[in-house]
């Protein structure tokens, strides 16, 4: 028994295949099993998107019972920390009594880990162990991210288990934005030590979570690992053919069984490491990629056509976006997408002012709701083109609806902008947005009010 142990001590993947499995009456390995462990042991810094049930929390309780071991065989006592969303969840993968497959009754469950100290049995929110009463001692402690007290430090490791998951319902995008902030400014700076590590995995909640962050692809090593790669798609939308990622455990059959027990959306989060509010965007990015057809700005004929624009307000917390369409025999021709970062209200409409004039624009529709532009409309100092319109959810709903009309019959045509079409892609199916560095959904609604020439003024949407 000793003789596996130390072997198992210099080397990840023989600690999970001999030591790690004895915890489990029936642990199925298998070569998605051996290229996670090396993976692991080979990077300081991981960041894994991984399908549901595929060796993710476990995959970091084994790399939690391998340093367990590794302290067998050294002196130097060693802090480390478990984060979740939820402290209540990290104490889950960690010691609660409530889960009979966490670290602590994994390690209370294996022959290799008999005779060792555990200093708090009775603690759930904290490990404890040394192999000597007076040994070093190794101590892991679970958090939540919005929650842990800030100035945390280690010379250890940190494990990142779905921060960006709530297991009760799904993420308010405020929240979502604010947890890739504190991962950025405060938890990735809590290891100190020569030796200390971050391993993250989760589920993605967006596109501009920290897993696709350049920040993170310069600082860590990153795998998305979907349960099916090279997937085969039937008429009805559901994957029927592919390479499964952990046969041993999950072979194709069982997979697509799943798919259809769960549905398209849910298979696709969880399984497929599809971006939740990807999968439930109010439009996908195959609609808009043919729509983009124009350079920005485009030559045009304001006397055989009508030409409209929307202007989506914000200067400090969010940026304004403002868009023109020529309308010829209905299609819409957009002829230019210009974002303002931080631009005074008072320049913004210099700037649209002169747009007027250039393109011969009729109306330009702008979001009134709250009342940016009404100091300069009561000061006689807004031009007569500006047409007010009341966000309400009525009024969203029916600007919406009319571009995606635009949208699926294509009889709109965008100009190549990419901040433009990844902002359009930020609004969900409720019609709320996810708040990234470009944006908050700006260009969606820029353009959305561009379409008020086509809603009857009696849906209760213009103001006065």
């Amino acid at each position: 028994m000793e003789k596996i142990r130390r072997l198992a001590s210099d080397d990840f993947y023989y600690f999970v295949e001999h030591v790690f499995s004895k915890s489990f009456t029936n642990f199925i390995l298998g070569e998605h099993v051996k290229k996670s462990c090396e993976f692991l042991e080979n990077h300081d810094k991981t960041m894994r998107v991984s399908a549901r049930v595929h060796f993710k929390s476990m995959s970091l309780y084994a790399h939690v019972m391998w340093h367990i071991l590794k302290l067998r065989y050294n002196e130097e006592t060693v802090e480390n920390h478990y984060f979740s969303y939820k402290a209540e969840m990290a104490s889950y993968h960690v010691g609660s009594r409530s889960n009979k497959d966490n670290i602590r009754s994994l390690i209370q469950a294996n022959p290799y880990f008999k005779g060792i100290i555990d200093n708090k049995p009775n603690a759930e929110a904290l490990l404890d162990y040394s192999w000597t009463a007076k040994g070093a001692r190794y101590t892991l402690h679970p958090h939540g991210m919005l929650t842990f007290k800030r100035g945390l430090h280690c010379n250890g490791t940190l494990y990142i288990d779905d921060a960006l998951q709530d297991p009760s319902e799904r993420l308010d995008p405020k929240i979502i934005y604010k947890i890739n902030d504190i991962f950025y400014t405060q938890v990735i700076d809590i290891p100190i030590g020569e030796k200390s590590q971050i391993h993250v995995v989760g589920t993605a909640q967006t596109k501009h979570d920290f897993y696709f962050d350049k920040r993170s692809k310069e600082d860590f090593a990153i795998m998305v690992l979907p349960a099916v790669s090279d997937p085969t798609v039937s008429e009805d939308g559901f994957i029927n053919g592919g390479v499964a990622l952990w046969p041993e455990w999950f072979d194709l059959k069982e997979l697509m069984k799943r798919q259809r027990a769960r549905g398209l959306k849910t298979f696709s989060q969880e399984y497929m490491c599809n971006p939740v509010y990807s999968a439930d965007s109010f439009f996908k990015m195959e609609q808009l990629t043919p729509l983009i057809k124009f350079k920005n700005v485009l030559e045009f004929n304001p006397e055989a056509s009508i030409v409209v624009s929307g202007y989506d307000i914000g200067k400090h917390a969010h940026p304004a976006h403002f868009c023109i369409f020529e309308i010829n025999k209905g299609y819409r021709k957009q002829l230019l997408s210009k974002w303002f970062d931080r631009v005074d209200y008072i320049d913004q409409v210099r700037y649209i002012e002169d747009a007027i004039d250039e393109y011969g624009i009729d109306t330009v529709y702008y979001d009134a709701t709250r009342g940016e532009l009404e100091a300069l409309e009561e000061q006689g100092n807004l031009p007569a083109e500006f047409e007010p319109i009341n966000f309400s959810k009525k009024s969203k709903h029916s600007m919406a609806t009319q571009f995606e009309i635009a949208v699926n019959n294509k009889t709109i045509g965008f100009v190549e902008d990419t901040r433009q079409i990844e902002q359009i892609l930020q609004v969900v199916n409720d019609l709320s947005a996810i708040e990234t560095k470009g944006g908050h959904g700006d260009s969606f609604w820029s353009i959305a009010l561009s379409f008020c020439d086509e809603i009857d003024a009696k849906a209760d949407i213009y103001i006065g």
